[in-house]
């Protein structure tokens, strides 16, 4: 399996098992693949005693899609014996999706688009947001009236082009892999200036006792600044392997 593509790892230090790690996708899975993800996450599930989120949407996670990270918060309803800890605010991801608005036929990155202001300031960052994009809704409607519906095209164009990378993605997903985003999108997601906090807080928090399981969009694992890579220079061993049952390459459980 090929080490920088896998959704799922195995992590060790010094031949001795300190967790998992796993890449979620947004998607919607049938319910009976649902309920084979769930089964074959319950067994390294009920081997943790940390579960490591982005951020909390545990009691929203009824109104997630039926998929992966769905499985996950369903798992830790029949876990008692746990402690959860969240990367960043739910305040900041809001504040950091909203950053891209359409004027016109082109999409701009708002000006504040910064790590650090998006953490400092992230609940007046979404009201900025929230107030540009009333703004855009008004320059877009009086956009299409003067440019013969332009406006309307660009993003009838742009909203194909990310169905069919959803799509692509899904696809890869289902196949339990995953390439890299685009440099483009990995800036507007600050995919990579997240991740230093993120091991910052996997290194010095002492209040975490393993084994963890790690659930984070699929996203931040690969690449050269990503968890996988980032994980490695700390010091671990990540094994990647497959989740499902059939499927599962022998030599990656050995050691579980």
């Amino acid at each position: 399996m090929d080490k920088t593509s896998s959704i799922f790892y195995t992590i060790y230090k010094n031949n001795e098992l300190k967790g998992y790690i796993l890449g979620s996708l947004h998607m919607l899975l049938n319910p009976e693949d649902y309920e084979i993800k769930k089964e074959d996450l319950a067994p390294y599930f009920y081997k943790c005693k940390t579960f490591i989120f982005e951020v909390d949407t545990q009691r929203l996670y009824t109104q997630l899609p039926f998929g992966i990270e769905r499985v996950a918060y369903e798992l830790l309803e029949s876990k008692q014996d746990k402690s959860i800890v969240y990367l960043e605010s739910l305040a900041f991801q809001r504040a950091m999706l909203g950053m891209r608005i359409f004027f016109g036929e082109s999409i701009i990155q708002l000006p504040w688009h910064s790590y650090n202001l998006l953490k400092k300031y992230a609940k007046p960052i979404i009201f900025a947001n929230k107030f540009c994009s009333f703004f855009a809704r008004l320059y877009n409607t009086a956009y299409n009236m003067f440019f013969s519906q332009k406006h309307s095209l660009a993003v009838h164009e742009f909203q194909k082009e990310q169905q069919q990378i959803s799509i692509k993605f899904f696809k890869e997903y289902q196949q339990e892999k995953f390439t890299e985003l685009s440099h483009e999108d990995k800036v507007s997601l600050c995919i990579e200036e997240r991740h230093d906090d993120w091991i910052e807080i996997l290194r010095d928090n002492t209040d975490i006792q393993g084994p963890i399981f790690i659930t984070v969009g699929v996203a931040h694992l690969p690449g050269e600044k990503g968890l996988i890579k980032l994980l490695e220079q700390e010091g671990y061993e990540l094994t990647p392997q497959t989740l499902h049952l059939n499927n599962r390459e022998k030599q990656s459980t050995k050691k579980i």
